[in-house]
């Protein structure tokens, strides 16, 4: 099984209409990566101390059935890509309704950004093994 993390969708997270604002669904996947990472005793400060840390370049999502206020969904993380220095990659997070069924896929193109450099560099060996060990999927919408 993939890693997961759940959520429960609150007030603040819904639109007038009472469905999961389509920010709210990125800062979920945003959060599934990085709890991904600190789940594999790899801490976000880390990056932080050590210079460097991810970065989004692009990110596409498609939305299959509404979520709303006060609804549980999981929302798993997988590798569709990563270059061979894991500078750069691809996530696809898909997002499940309480029941099991596919919400929407959130897919995310980023890389590791050198913070005083300011460019995209090749994580840590640590990080490559994180990333590597990461559940694949061919599904890059």
């Amino acid at each position: 099984m993939s890693f997961q993390e759940q959520f429960k969708v609150k007030w603040a997270d819904v639109d007038p209409y009472m469905h999961l604002r389509n920010t709210v669904y990125v800062d979920f996947a945003d959060q599934t990566r990085v709890a991904y990472f600190h789940s594999r005793g790899y801490d976000f400060k880390r990056f932080i101390q050590e210079g460097y840390g991810p970065v989004i370049l692009k990110v596409t999502s498609t939305y299959l059935k509404e979520v709303v206020l006060h609804e549980a969904i999981s929302i798993d993380c997988k590798a569709a890509y990563i270059a061979e220095d894991s500078t750069r990659w691809i996530i696809v997070h898909q997002v499940f309704k309480e029941n099991g069924s596919l919400a929407a896929t959130i897919r995310v193109e980023g890389g590791f950004l050198d913070l005083s450099k300011r460019k995209l560099t090749a994580p840590h060996q640590d990080v490559k093994d994180i990333m590597a060990a990461m559940d694949k999927t061919d599904d890059v919408l």
